[in-house]
């Protein structure tokens, strides 16, 4: 069974996120995926090995309204609809407020007003942030080119427009 099709088995298609059609970038093409024109309009999309192996951990689009699923996925502990889609144990350990590296599995540690924050960082400025304590995510999903490239903008955007505002 392909990545993409375990994916949509076990993830996608329980949390009703569309996965059809998939815009499939490839690995090493002269234009960069996250600027290639199929790539932006596309509502999902996924990088691609020459050996048809989808990337595990990056390169994929999604919608925010799709990003918010992930993240409400994760504020609910696996839990989506009733239904336990992720192991609670795989949620507190991925997002693990002391990880060594300030990174857990795939998640940056991100406080948020002093309390446990982590956040799903993609290229050009797509985030999901996740606070628990507070009960709040927050997705952005945007094209920031240049240094502040991969969250850094939307992170100040969030603590200076966002976080202040919180009741």
């Amino acid at each position: 069974m392909s990545l993409l099709d375990y994916a949509r088995q076990k993830l996608f298609d329980p949390l009703e996120i569309p996965t059809r059609p998939v815009y499939e970038a490839r690995f090493g093409e002269e234009v960069p995926y996250w600027v290639e024109p199929e790539f932006l309009a596309a509502d999902f999309a996924w990088l691609r090995a020459p050996d048809g192996v989808h990337a595990g951990s990056f390169a994929m689009k999604l919608r925010p309204t799709d990003m918010l699923k992930l993240g409400q996925l994760y504020l609910d502990e696996g839990r989506w609809q009733g239904k336990q889609l992720v192991p609670a144990d795989w949620i507190q350990q991925s997002t693990a407020a002391d990880a060594p590296s300030g990174y857990g599995y795939l998640w940056w540690i991100h406080p948020v007003q002093g309390q446990h924050g982590y956040a799903a960082i993609g290229s050009g400025g797509q985030v999901i942030l996740v606070a628990p304590d507070r009960r709040l995510i927050v997705v952005a999903s945007s094209y920031v080119v240049g240094p502040d490239q991969g969250g850094d903008a939307i992170f100040r955007l969030i603590d200076l427009a966002v976080v202040p505002n919180l009741p």
